[in-house]
């Protein structure tokens, strides 16, 4: 379950959600993943909304 409270919280844009769900593996240490790997779902995470009027903008 993902109840994605890290990904509203955080003031940074460094988390993000994606609708990719299925990446199984038969070997657990194939789910270790480095920069480029996770780099390669940036291509799915959608736009962010729009922030509500009078909202502080989030820090970069």
């Amino acid at each position: 379950m993902y109840c994605g409270i890290c990904v509203e919280v955080c003031p940074f844009d460094a988390l993000f959600w994606s609708p990719e769900y299925e990446y199984s593996e038969p070997n657990i240490s194939d789910l270790l993943h480095d920069k480029t790997k996770l780099s390669e779902w940036m291509e799915t995470v959608p736009e962010a909304p729009e922030l509500e009027a009078g909202a502080d903008k989030k820090k970069k």
